[in-house]
C-alpha cells in the first residue's frame, strides 16, 4: 500500500537530515534507537542527560577583547559558580546569554549600556562556558538569573537573547521583580526544542514523554506552563514594560515567535529589524541605542 504523501515527505525529510549529521551524532542516533529497543527506561536516562548538555564553543577574540574591559567576579548559585563580568557603574543591568552560548557574547550590549549610564552584569549559565556545571535546563537558566539578579541588586532591567530570553521570563514567572525586560529574538513555545531533539537523536514521543516528566519532577515545574516562558511571565508580573527585538530573517528563531511574546505581554513593544539575523542582532549599533532608550 502507498505511504500518504505527508508521511513519504517527513520520512524524507527525517532522511535528509540524518544524511547532513556529524558523525558523532549518528553514533549516537544509532545507539539511542538501540537502547530505547532494549531497555525503554535508560533510554530516557539517556535522552535527559544529552537533551541537557549544551556544547560549548571557544570565545572569539572580539568577545576576549570585551571581557577584558571588564570586572570578573564569580556568584554562587545553588550548587554552581557562575563565572560573570561587570561594565561601567549606575543602575544595574542583567545580561542572558542563549543555549550554547556564554556571557560574552553579551560584551557589544554591554558595552553601550554602560556608555548610556548603566553597570551591565553578564554570566555564563550553568553548563555553559566556564560554570562548573555540565548540565542545563530552563530552571537551571532561570536560577542563574535569579541569582545573579540577588547578587548584584537591586536590579533596573533585564536583557535576555534566545532562550536567555526564554529564561529570563520564565524567572520573572517564578518570582524575579523588575522594572523593564527586553527580549532579544525570543522563542515562544519551547516544544520546539524537544521536536528538534527528538528528530536529531531519533527517540520516540513515548521517550520524550518520559524526558519531559523526569525534568517535571527534577525541578518540580509544569511543563505544560514552562514551555511558554512569556505567558507565564505576563501572567505574574502583567505591569512589566518589556521590549522585544527580532530580526525578520532569523533563521534560528522565527520572527513569528518574537510577535508572538510580545503579544503575551500588555505593556510590549515589538521592534522588528532587517538583516542582522539570529546573532549580529546583538552587535548592532542601533539595537544597542534602542535597548538602551528604553531601559533609561
Amino acid at each position: 500500500m502507498a505511504q500518504p504523501a505527508a508521511a513519504t515527505a517527513n520520512s524524507t525529510n527525517v532522511r535528509s537530515v540524518v544524511a547532513r549529521l556529524p558523525i558523532q551524532l549518528r553514533v549516537v542516533r544509532a545507539g539511542m534507537g538501540a537502547l530505547e529497543a532494549l531497555a525503554p527506561p535508560l533510554a530516557a536516562v539517556w535522552g535527559e542527560r544529552l537533551f541537557r548538555t549544551p556544547r560549548r564553543y571557544p570565545t572569539p577574540t572580539r568577545e576576549r577583547s570585551w571581557l577584558a574591559s571588564a570586572k570578573a567576579l564569580d556568584v554562587a548559585v545553588d550548587d554552581d559558580l557562575l563565572p560573570a563580568w561587570s561594565w561601567g557603574e549606575g543602575p544595574a543591568v542583567v545580561l542572558v546569554h542563549g543555549w550554547e552560548g556564554r556571557g560574552s557574547q553579551m560584551g557589544a550590549l554591554a558595552l553601550g549600556l554602560a556608555d548610556a549610564g548603566f553597570r551591565a552584569v553578564a554570566f555564563d549559565a550553568a553548563g555553559h562556558g566556564g560554570a562548573r556545571s555540565r548540565l542545563s535546563s530552563l530552571p537551571q537558566f532561570a536560577a542563574g538569573v535569579a541569582g545573579v539578579s540577588r547578587a548584584v541588586g537591586p536590579v533596573h532591567a533585564v536583557v535576555g537573547h534566545s532562550f536567555g530570553a526564554a529564561a529570563s521570563c520564565w524567572a520573572v514567572a517564578c518570582g524575579l521583580d523588575v522594572e523593564r525586560l527586553v527580549l532579544v529574538s525570543p522563542p515562544f513555545d519551547l516544544q520546539r526544542y524537544l521536536t528538534t531533539f527528538a528528530d536529531v537523536v531519533g527517540v520516540s514521543p513515548g521517550i520524550v514523554a518520559e524526558l519531559i516528566a523526569r525534568i517535571e519532577r527534577r525541578f518540580d515545574v509544569d511543563w505544560r506552563e514552562a514551555r511558554r516562558p512569556a505567558l507565564a511571565g505576563a501572567a505574574r508580573a502583567p505591569r512589566t514594560k518589556v521590549l522585544v527585538v527580532h530580526d525578520r530573517q532569523d533563521d534560528e528563531t522565527s520572527w513569528q515567535d518574537g510577535a508572538e511574546v510580545a503579544r503575551s505581554w500588555p505593556n510590549a513593544e515589538l521592534v522588528s529589524t532587517e538583516g542582522l539575523g539570529h546573532r549580529r542582532v546583538l552587535r548592532s549599533p542601533d539595537v544597542i541605542a534602542r535597548v538602551a532608550r528604553f531601559i533609561a
